[in-house]
């Protein structure tokens, strides 16, 4: 009965008690900033536009919609070129790009440091006037 007792004795102490988990941690969610670029693009054209990026993450290009200019429909299925880059004085010198029609998901996403960065849109030789085009940007 003693030798019982004792290896209930032993296990007690060895065994984790109940009641000691640590407490849940809350997950952290990092902030996603978001910015919407406006232009017009000419026939052969380009536009840029300079962003800054706060912490490493996540980049999501997704071009919105091009339109006939001052035209709120119809939108047109037109490609453009469109990336992300690093400004180098006037330019946008595209660190990756994609050519796609207007679509409601990112078409150019990477990982990034923090830092300044561009965003350049151009004309492939598709375009016979000028359009307006929407493009949104989602960062950290």
């Amino acid at each position: 009965m003693r030798r019982v007792l004792l290896i209930v004795a032993a296990a007690a102490l060895l065994l984790p008690g109940c009641g000691d988990d640590p407490l849940p941690t809350t997950p952290t969610t990092s902030v996603r900033n978001s910015e919407s670029f406006n232009g017009t693009l000419e026939p052969s054209g380009s536009q840029r536009f300079v962003f800054f990026v706060s912490a490493t993450g996540t980049v999501d290009l997704t071009l919105y919609s091009v339109r006939p200019v001052g035209a709120q429909t119809p939108a047109l299925s037109i490609p453009l070129r469109f990336g992300f880059g690093l400004p180098i004085g006037d330019d946008c010198t595209l660190q990756l790009a994609a050519t796609a029609a207007p679509g409601l998901t990112a078409q150019v996403s990477l990982q990034t440091l923090a830092g300044t960065f561009c965003i350049g849109v151009f004309d492939e030789g598709r375009l016979t006037s000028p359009v307006d085009f929407n493009l949104k940007a989602v960062f950290p």
